[in-house]
């Protein structure tokens, strides 16, 4: 876990110190949960690298159920705060939010402007610290995303159909599953694949055996059995 001072230093080896970027999940937080990403921009002297650090507000007594968060020793401070911190790496700031609000019960269902790579980032997440991908409330959130986001749009091509597979089969959305997979059926040479966006980790290989069990056998299905998934 890095100290203040690291953050700090890392600062001011990048020739920048802005100001941190409040997200408050919970008004009577005790841990701070801190992401440093790296952030370039074009300046009069060429590209300037910078971190811009985001703090996420939100309660010990709630993290410390998950795998990682439990073994934390709350020891360190960040900056002059009085509140104790934690420090994550390579993540998703769009899927850790929307993690940390269902996990403290404040989870917006109709904030659903992300994309297809952070509902991937929702999995990994869950993986990795053993929060529950099957909870309702996940689920609930996962049907308004796809409605706002795809079936709203009514056309999809073949990559998104791909990438779509597998958060579909996850979440048990039949409707989605039966579209995608329809389209990918008439349209798609050779064997049906799902496609994991460029850039998210890999999930753990059981879940995609499992799912290609079910895709691969998809175009030798009548299409109206793949709406009873």
């Amino acid at each position: 876990m890095a100290s203040t001072t690291d953050i700090a230093t890392e600062l001011e080896r990048h020739s920048i110190a802005t100001e941190p970027e409040r997200h408050q999940i919970a008004p009577d937080y005790d841990l701070i949960i801190v992401v440093k990403e790296p952030k370039t921009r074009v300046t009069s002297n060429g590209q300037e690298h910078f971190i811009r650090v985001h703090e996420f507000e939100v309660a010990a007594a709630v993290m410390c159920q998950y795998k990682h968060f439990e073994v934390v020793s709350f020891s360190k401070q960040w900056a002059d705060t009085g509140k104790d911190f934690y420090e994550v790496k390579r993540v998703d700031l769009a899927a850790l939010e929307i993690w940390l609000r269902l996990l403290h019960g404040c989870l917006d269902k109709t904030e659903v402007g992300v994309s297809i790579s952070t509902i991937w980032n929702l999995l990994v997440l869950a993986q990795k610290y053993n929060f529950d991908g099957h909870r309702p409330e996940l689920k609930e959130w996962f049907f308004a995303w796809y409605a706002e986001n795809i079936a709203k749009h009514g056309s999809i091509n073949e990559l998104t159909c791909r990438e779509l597979l597998y958060p579909c089969y996850f979440f048990d959305h039949a409707p989605g599953f039966a579209a995608v997979t329809k389209h990918l059926a008439y349209n798609m040479r050779g064997h049906i694949e799902e496609h994991m966006p460029a850039g998210v980790d890999p999930i753990h290989k059981e879940h995609h055996m499992k799912n290609n069990r079910v895709i691969g056998e998809a175009k030798h299905l009548p299409i109206c059995d793949l709406t009873h998934h």
